[in-house]
């Protein structure tokens, strides 16, 4: 089978599917990125709490071969039981009541992380293959890695994964330290690692292929913001750059086009649940004389003021 990993600049993250959407709705959303020209989808098992995957899955039915899909093991889904929402709904509003709960009652009603014996990422695989409809994912990403985690027996089960061509390829997606530390200790698992954004150059391990997520993540929220609060700047950024400063949507095409423009080479996910945004972000081809007075402009800031805040990983 042919490598698709990289073969498209731009890839569409399944993180927020559903989310407020209905199924059919997200499934609708997929199709408007196929139909944008999109051909990467990013996916992992805990996602949407374990419903991404699905919907996926079907919105490529009878088109599985024109695209790279990329999912990940490692961390399992929250029950998506109304009694385990609720908790996480409690959770969020009070943040110390996670920390007086039972570990049971967590275990239940939380993602489980660290999942990575060689039984663990075999049964997510399997899962994620019948969620996905198909025989094979073109990589596995090894979810929030961590040094301690990579063990022979998880390298054995890759490999024996590749060898019933049920993966393609593996790789790693985790923060950009854990990603570093792994790639120093377990060179051999790190032929793609997936990080994030931070509105720098990455230096990925050699010979790996990079995706990079949270283009459009705090980073981007937080520079639109400064223009919403600081008219001064946004009179300077609308001269500079020639975009109106409350045009969210195409500072967010400009935002993907300086990154596809900094990582030549790799995969830029965007993820959205917005038609438009979707059809706007995937025409975001690098235009190199508006991205070069962007970057001036950024430049042109660091001078004077702090950075922007970094984005988190998803």
């Amino acid at each position: 089978m042919p490598d698709k990993i990289g073969k498209s600049r731009l890839g569409f993250g399944c993180a927020h599917l559903p989310g407020q959407l209905t199924r059919a709705e997200a499934e609708r959303l997929i199709g408007t990125a196929l139909q944008s020209g999109i051909r990467h989808f990013d996916a992992a098992r805990m996602y949407g709490d374990g419903q991404a995957e699905g919907i996926l899955g079907a919105a490529l039915r009878g088109r599985r071969d024109e695209v790279a899909l990329v999912t990940k093991a490692g961390i399992f889904p929250a029950s998506r039981s109304p009694a385990a929402r609720a908790w996480r709904k409690a959770a969020r509003q009070l943040p110390g009541l996670a920390k007086l709960a039972p570990a049971a009652l967590r275990a239940w009603a939380e993602p489980r992380f660290g999942q990575f014996s060689a039984a663990a990422v075999r049964a997510s695989v399997e899962t994620s293959l019948r969620e996905l409809r198909t025989e094979y994912v073109d990589a596995l990403l090894l979810h929030e890695c961590a040094p301690s985690h990579v063990t022979d027996e998880l390298k054995h089960a890759l490999a024996a994964l590749l060898a019933e061509g049920k993966i393609l390829r593996f790789g790693i997606a985790s923060t950009w330290a854990s990603t570093q530390a792994v790639a120093g200790a377990h060179p051999d698992v790190c032929g793609i690692v997936q990080v994030e954004a931070d509105g720098s150059a990455i230096a990925r391990p050699p010979g790996a292929q990079l995706i990079v997520h949270s283009v459009l993540g705090a980073r981007f929220r937080a520079f639109v913001k400064g223009l919403e609060c600081d008219q001064a700047r946004a009179r300077h950024f609308l001269e500079h750059v020639g975009i109106t400063p409350t045009d969210r949507s195409a500072i967010a095409a400009l935002f993907l086009q300086e990154a596809q423009i900094r990582h030549p080479e790799a995969v830029i996910l965007f993820s959205s649940t917005q038609a438009e945004h979707i059809r706007r972000n995937a025409g975001s081809a690098p235009h190199a004389e508006c991205v070069q007075a962007f970057q001036d402009f950024l430049a042109s800031e660091a001078l004077a003021e702090p950075p922007i805040a970094e984005a988190q990983p998803t």
